[in-house]
């Protein structure tokens, strides 16, 4: 399954979770859950989201190596966790792009 399937489905699965943790509201079955249930969903991702800011952290800082936007890439990570820590692995510094290919942009429009 392609990444930002993934990244959508576990969007979702978060605003889900929140909600029920969350928010109460009397006849809906996803508000009106048993006070345990509540609190393990709280739990969960209270440490979901601790190990998922370590990620951020460091995904900051791979992307600013890569010369790729390190906020943008550390709130993605923060709210999505190893899905898109993984993304930015794979991703290749979009500088080092051009340097590879032999001929500058520019050269290749010239040639058209």
């Amino acid at each position: 399954m392609p990444i930002p399937y993934l990244q959508t489905n576990h969007g979702i699965l978060l605003f889900i979770s929140l909600l029920g943790a969350l928010v109460y509201a009397p006849g809906n079955p996803l508000t009106e859950l048993p006070l345990e249930i509540r609190t393990f969903l709280t739990q969960g991702l209270l440490i979901t989201y601790s190990i998922n800011l370590l990620l951020a952290i460091n995904s900051f800082f791979i992307a600013r190596s890569k010369n790729l936007p390190g906020v943008f890439w550390l709130v993605k990570v923060f709210l999505l966790g190893g899905i898109s820590y993984y993304e930015l692995q794979q991703t290749k510094d979009p500088t080092a792009a051009s340097a590879y290919s032999g001929t500058k942009p520019q050269d290749r429009k010239a040639r058209r």
